[in-house]
C-alpha cells in the first residue's frame, strides 16, 4: 500500500471530499503543534477532526516505517489554502540540513547549498478535499496584505532551468504564508542600498513589451494587466508576482548585512529565463526617476538563488517602464544598511 490508497482508504461516507492531514509521529506527539491547529482551525470556524489510525492500516507504506502512531486530522471546507497556512505554521521550521551560507558565497556567484525543502513533507502528508484540475496557466492568490496573484506557465516550466521549474511548482501549495506577516523586512522598503551598476536602455524588448500591455484590460490595475500580458504573450516569461523569502537562520550574517532579524519576504513582478540566464524584473511606471529599485531586484534576485539553489552568476537583474529598461549583474553587490557596507 501508499500513501495515497491509505488516503483514499480513511475517506469513510463520514469524511468524504474532506481534507485529510497524515499526522505520523516518531519522537512522542507533537501536543504543542496539534493544539495550535485545533485551536486555529475553531478560530476559523472549520468543523475538523483528529482520530487515530489503528497501526495495521499503515504498517506496510513505506515513508511510515519509523512512526510510533499516525493521526488523521479531518477539516470540512473548501478553504485549502487557509488549512495548509495554519499547518505549515504550526510546524515550521523544516529541520536544516547544512550549515547556514554567508552573504560573500552568495554575491560571490559560487555554488550555493541544495535549497531548504519548505513543504509540509517533514511533519505529514496533505491530501485535499477535491482534487484540482490541471491548467496551463496556474493562479493562486496569497493574501499577504495586500493580495499577491502568483501565476505561471506549467507548459513553460517544462524548458526552463529544473530547480526554478521545481520552486515554481513547490510554492503554489507550499509557501509559507506566515513568514509574510511577521515583523521582518519587505523588499519594497528596505533601509538600504545595494551598489549596482546600471545599464541603461530606451530601446529593450521589455520596453516594447510593456508598450504593447496597455491593449490589456483584463483587469483593474494596470500593473496586473501588465505581468499578465507578459505571461501570455512574451515566450521566456515563467512566472509573476513570485513569493520569495530568506531567514536569518539561512545567512550567517543575516543581522549585520541586512540590519534585521528577518524574515526577509518579496514578490517579484516578472521571472523570465532566456539565453540560458534567469531574469529577475521589476515593472516601474517611471523608471527614470527610481532610486530604490536596484536594490529591491537585487534583494529579490539574492532570495530566489537561496530558495533554488542556483548560483548568483545565472542572474540577470532589472527594472522597466515603456520607455527605460535598466539592467545590472547580481554579483559582487555591496549592500549598505545601517550605516555599513557589506
Amino acid at each position: 500500500m501508499d500513501l495515497t490508497a491509505l488516503a483514499t482508504s480513511l475517506r469513510t461516507p463520514d469524511h468524504e471530499g474532506e481534507m485529510l492531514f497524515l499526522l505520523p509521529v516518531r519522537e512522542h506527539f507533537p501536543r504543542k503543534s496539534v493544539d495550535f491547529i485545533l485551536g486555529e482551525l475553531r478560530l476559523m470556524l472549520l468543523e475538523h477532526t483528529l482520530q487515530s489510525i489503528d497501526a495495521h492500516l499503515w504498517r506496510e507504506v513505506p515513508e511510515l516505517e519509523k512512526a510510533r502512531e499516525l493521526h488523521a486530522l479531518f477539516v470540512r471546507g473548501r478553504r485549502t489554502e487557509t488549512v495548509r497556512s495554519i499547518l505549515k505554521a504550526a510546524f515550521w521550521p523544516p529541520p536544516a540540513t547544512c550549515a547556514p551560507l554567508t552573504y560573500a558565497t552568495v554575491t560571490g556567484g559560487s555554488a550555493v547549498h541544495a535549497p531548504l525543502d519548505f513543504d509540509l513533507k517533514h511533519a505529514g502528508w496533505f491530501f485535499p478535499g477535491k482534487a484540482a484540475k490541471e491548467k496551463r496557466l496556474v493562479c493562486r492568490s496569497f493574501d499577504h496584505q495586500p493580495i499577491y496573484r502568483f501565476r505561471f506557465d506549467s507548459e513553460r516550466l517544462r524548458s526552463v532551468h529544473p530547480s526554478l521549474a521545481r520552486y515554481v511548482r513547490q510554492v503554489v501549495d507550499h509557501c509559507p504564508n506566515h513568514l509574510f506577516f511577521l515583523d521582518g523586512l519587505r523588499c519594497s522598503s528596505f533601509p538600504g542600498h545595494a551598489t549596482a551598476v546600471l545599464r541603461h536602455e530606451e530601446r529593450h524588448e521589455m520596453c516594447a513589451l510593456t508598450a504593447d500591455s496597455f491593449n490589456v484590460t483584463e483587469f483593474k490595475a494596470r500593473h496586473e494587466n501588465c505581468q499578465y500580458h507578459f505571461l501570455t504573450r512574451d515566450p521566456f516569461t515563467v512566472g509573476v508576482e513570485v513569493p520569495v523569502w530568506l531567514e536569518a537562520r539561512e545567512i550567517e550574517d543575516f543581522a549585520e548585512v541586512f540590519g534585521g532579524h528577518g524574515p526577509l519576504t518579496g514578490h517579484i513582478d516578472l521571472v523570465r529565463e532566456k539565453g540560458g540566464a534567469i531574469e529577475v524584473w521589476d515593472y516601474k511606471p517611471h523608471a527614470r526617476r527610481e532610486r530604490h529599485a536596484a536594490t529591491q531586484v537585487f534583494l529579490y534576485t539574492f532570495m530566489l538563488s537561496v530558495r533554488t539553489g542556483i548560483p548568483l552568476r545565472h542572474f540577470r537583474c532589472g527594472y522597466f517602464d515603456e520607455r527605460d529598461c535598466y539592467t545590472f549583474s547580481p554579483l559582487g553587490i555591496n549592500l549598505f544598511s545601517g550605516g555599513q557596507v557589506h
